[in-house]
């Protein structure tokens, strides 16, 4: 049975030491309710569509002449995702009712009920990944002031990125990269790796390269999850972005260099 989008679930702990800064503050009200003039906006987002995926070893074998088998065990489990993050400082006119604002980042999780094979790992509740799903900006970051042109320029930055890279090549970080969209949901490419006893893979399979983000140890099932690890998991992600540490989309470098240095996680709220 294919996997099921669970109803997403807004992030709301409980409590309320994840916040980072406050919502929809007024940085300075307007003479009589209305302030027209020039602003400079500022607006960030990021959306994460993520997979879990296993890490595992070969435990033992066993070879005659008629038979053979194979034992592996999951040592543990972590994320691969694709982000798309957005940044953007406009030049910007109109009337409001007060002469500065700032909205902060809040977030929601669409998890999947099972991984691509339809596999479940227990109940997913509250604020927790389980094996797949999304993870949306349903509030934007914004902030505006007063427009200065002694040191304001307009920028917009949208891109989409990876936090793994597909290699065809095992031993050379020179070769093609391979596009990482179908390999988002792929286990055998990631699971063990080709020059590894037991492997999945051939010499020239495709194999994916990670930076085992949100790991878990052992099999995965949804207890392992808690509400600390997702939060840290999307501020992760985060400052991936604005440190430039995740991959571009294929054919590009097999180095991790793409992201928007503008994004800063300071923005996101968690309340």
């Amino acid at each position: 049975m294919p996997p099921i989008l669970v109803t997403p679930t807004p992030i709301t702990p409980a409590s309320t030491s994840y916040s980072l800064s406050s919502a929809g503050s007024i940085q300075a009200s307007g003479v009589g309710g209305t302030v027209s003039g020039s602003w400079m906006v500022e607006r960030q987002s990021l959306d994460i569509a993520y997979s879990r995926v296993p890490s595992v070893q070969l435990i033992s074998e066993d070879i005659t002449l008629s038979s053979t088998t194979a034992t592996h065990s999951v040592t543990q489990s972590h994320v691969l995702c694709q982000v798309y993050a957005s940044y953007s400082k406009k030049h910007e006119y109109g009337t409001y009712a007060s002469s500065g604002w700032v909205q902060t980042q809040k977030f929601s999780i669409e998890p999947a009920s099972g991984d691509y094979l339809g596999n479940t790992y227990g109940t997913i509740s509250g604020t927790m990944l389980g094996p797949a799903g999304h993870i949306v900006t349903t509030q934007p970051w914004y902030s505006r002031r007063t427009w200065d042109p002694a040191i304001d320029t307009e920028s917009t930055t949208a891109s989409s990125m990876y936090s793994f890279v597909v290699t065809q090549n095992l031993y050379t970080t020179s070769t093609s990269q391979i596009a990482q969209g179908s390999y988002l949901n792929d286990f055998k490419s990631v699971c063990l790796a080709a020059d590894f006893p037991g492997t999945f893979l051939f010499n020239w399979s495709p194999q994916t390269s990670t930076q085992w983000d949100y790991y878990l140890p052992g099999g995965y099932h949804t207890g392992q999850e808690t509400e600390a690890k997702v939060l840290q998991y999307i501020d992760r992600m985060g400052l991936k972005v604005s440190n430039l540490d995740l991959y571009q989309l294929s054919p590009y470098s097999t180095l991790p260099d793409a992201g928007i240095p503008e994004y800063s996680i300071g923005r996101h709220d968690y309340t």
